[in-house]
């Protein structure tokens, strides 16, 4: 993979990892509805969903010659760790609190983006032989 791929690929995982610090470092979230505020589950869900698929992006780009299943355990790992220390973080906010419930949502998010990353993963390899074997066969 080109260079110019994988430190795309490292610092949009960088800049996601910031800003998910970023929001947990605020007393309160002040430009978004309370209507949406009341969903803070799904919120916590949808952005570790996107963590999810940002990890992957970066451990997919970053270790290319391992298999996919340590790179699996590996983003799992990280969505572990990082949503882990994000609510350990939140006890020193003031105005923020630590929640089992949010960092069980977290997790949720991060194992759906590992099944659609990996669903998607496994459909371009199908892909990619169903073409090789007709170009096989044409030649």
């Amino acid at each position: 993979m080109k260079l110019f791929w994988k430190s795309l690929f490292v610092v949009q995982w960088i800049i996601f990892s910031a800003a998910i610090y970023y929001f947990s470092s605020m007393p309160k979230v002040y430009y978004l509805p309370q209507k949406i505020l009341d969903y803070d589950k799904l919120l916590h869900l949808t952005s570790f969903f996107f963590y999810g698929i940002s990890t992957q992006l970066f451990v997919h780009t970053v270790f290319i010659k391992m298999k996919r299943f340590p790179q699996m355990l590996l983003v799992l790992i990280i969505g572990i760790i990082y949503p882990m220390s994000d609510e350990f973080h939140q006890r020193f906010v003031p105005g923020r609190t630590s929640d089992i419930y949010d960092f069980i949502s977290d997790l949720i998010g991060i194992i759906l983006s590992l099944f659609l990353f990996n669903l998607i993963l496994k459909w371009i390899d199908n892909f990619k032989e169903s073409k090789e074997s007709k170009d096989a066969k044409i030649s």
